[in-house]
């Protein structure tokens, strides 16, 4: 899970690297997408550093379980 959080972070990461971060129309309108590529590479740090579920070496051995149920209808009807 975190490697594909990883990938899709990093592909928004490279479409904002793409194109210019700050356009200027004089008198128009002026864009600035640095602080949302700064988002993104915060995210990215944290996602790098949290401890994730399916990590192998937080696995503690032998804590698996198995835990079985029955689905049966609240109402039988005929």
């Amino acid at each position: 899970m975190r490697a594909v959080a990883l990938e899709v972070l990093g592909q928004r990461r490279a479409k904002l690297l793409a194109d210019p971060l700050k356009v200027t129309v004089d008198g128009v309108v002026t864009m600035d997408l640095q602080e949302n590529l700064r988002g993104i590479e915060r995210q990215i740090e944290q996602c790098r550093q949290s401890p994730a579920p399916d990590d192998a070496e937080d696995a503690d051995e032998g804590d698996e379980g198995l835990v079985v149920t029955w689905l049966v209808p609240g109402r039988r009807y005929r």
